[in-house]
């Protein structure tokens, strides 16, 4: 028989993946607000969130996009855009030579983020597996970046079996950090 407090708390902890809407941007820039001030993601040198984060959530690049809540509200998201739309010109060699494949057959997960007080629950796996389905049933090859002071990342990425390729200067900041740079598992 199932205790009814547990019962309660395990509905309490559902977390529900859906694509995200433009009424979620701003539940997701004060979550990014925290995640700059709890971290540093998406932060100024003075610890507050950069000017131009809206922008970078709202990127009309990216292909797909999902958001993660619970019935407390937002608890993170998740974009992806193909390879060749990205900026990040100097990162392309690397991650081509780390796949064998062309740029046609990369997407790059970007904004994966969740709100500091919800993290350990599993959200943002779950989010880079929604990311990966999407990924993979489109036959493509899933690659992202980080920055090397994003500890807790770097470790879900290798703990899910991301492959590390490659270590440089951040194409956008100019922090005293590098970017990582990583390749799905498998690939």
């Amino acid at each position: 028989m199932t205790d009814p407090a547990e019962a309660k708390a395990t509905a309490e902890r559902t977390v529900l993946l859906r694509p995200r809407t433009d009424a979620d941007l701003p539940g997701l820039l004060a979550i990014l607000a925290a995640c700059a001030e709890d971290s540093g993601y998406f932060a100024d040198d003075a610890g507050r969130l950069v000017p131009h984060a809206l922008e970078s959530l709202a990127d009309p690049r990216f292909s797909a996009s999902w958001v993660a809540e619970d019935q407390h509200g937002l608890l993170g998201q998740v974009s992806i855009m193909p390879l060749s739309a990205s900026e990040d010109l100097a990162y392309l060699p690397f991650w081509l030579a780390a796949t064998g494949a062309p740029i046609e057959r990369h997407c790059l997960i970007k904004r994966l983020f969740v709100d500091p007080q919800q993290q350990g629950r599993g959200v943002a796996r779950s989010l880079m597996s929604a990311a990966m389905a999407v990924i993979s049933a489109n036959g493509m090859i899933g690659v992202l970046d980080t920055a090397s002071v994003a500890e807790s990342a770097m470790a879900l990425y290798r703990r899910s079996g991301w492959r590390e390729v490659a270590r440089c200067k951040p194409t956008w900041s100019d922090g005293a950090f590098d970017a990582v740079l990583f390749v799905q598992p498998g690939s």
